[in-house]
């Protein structure tokens, strides 16, 4: 994963893990909480869509650590 920062600079990322989570019962302080490196951790609805409430009932979450070149 490649960012480019405000400062203009391009910081790479490599991932780690790619996991799904149900939206209702997500371990949120292992999805956002601190990280033993410099992490990126991405976020996103997936799964199956309740078109009844108008939402996914799970999430996506993509973990990755910065590489230096």
């Amino acid at each position: 994963i490649t960012v480019t920062g405000e400062d203009g600079e391009t910081y790479t990322y490599e991932v780690d893990w790619v996991e799904q989570y149900e939206s209702a019962n997500a371990p949120i302080q292992d999805i956002v909480g601190p990280t033993e490196e410099e992490s990126l951790t991405l976020i996103t609805c997936g799964g199956p869509f309740d078109y009844e409430n108008g939402v996914y009932l799970q999430r996506t979450v993509v973990r990755s650590h910065r590489v230096t070149s």
